[in-house]
């Protein structure tokens, strides 16, 4: 077993609790969940360009789309 996949989890599960508080913080100090949410997903989005950008991933074809099943796509409205 590599050792380092059990440190990376510790690590990513560290992060959830630090975007919980980031999040309340940015809430309080904007006056709004709505816009405490919104700014949030606005950084994940612009974190995600960025990562697509430099890794130059071939884009999907449209029969790639098309073809996934029907709850492949809610994922992201579920998360929101």
């Amino acid at each position: 077993m590599q050792w380092w996949f059990v440190g990376a989890a510790a690590l990513a599960g560290s992060f959830i609790a630090i975007q919980a508080a980031a999040n309340s913080a940015l809430r309080d100090s904007l006056g709004s969940p709505w816009y405490a949410a919104f700014f949030s997903i606005t950084g994940t989005m612009a974190c995600a360009i960025l990562f697509l950008v430099c890794i130059r991933p071939p884009l999907p074809t449209t029969s790639m789309l098309r073809d996934g099943a029907w709850w492949n796509w809610i994922g992201g409205p579920l998360g929101a």
